[in-house]
């Protein structure tokens, strides 16, 4: 299955069609993690990692970076509907993550 379409993502944002759960605004509070950080690594981050079969609806791991640091973001899309699903965002763990990439320290 092909991942999603980025062109179309980054046009659902700039629409605001943004779906943020309770849990993952409640995570990203704990950790000190502010929306425009979020929105920043989804807009232009780098995507890691791409999930095309994750149901309900492709996801990826985007990396980001700001003031506060790095920080990995998963956003979902529903193409047909154009929404972005916000996952999760945390701090990449610096003993698992090289520099926030995707490869793991062994």
């Amino acid at each position: 299955m092909p991942s999603f379409d980025q062109e179309a993502f980054v046009r659902a944002l700039g629409a605001g069609r943004i779906h943020w759960s309770k849990h993952c605004l409640s995570r990203m509070f704990g950790r000190g993690i502010g929306r425009d950080e979020v929105l920043a690594a989804l807009r232009a981050g780098d995507r890691l990692v791409e999930y095309a079969d994750d149901q309900p609806y492709p996801s990826a791991l985007f990396l980001g970076c700001s003031d506060s640091g790095l920080v990995h973001v998963v956003g979902a899309f529903d193409q047909a509907e154009g929404i972005v699903y916000v996952v999760t965002a945390y701090r990449p763990d610096p003993e698992r993550f090289d520099n926030g990439r995707e490869r793991r320290r062994r």
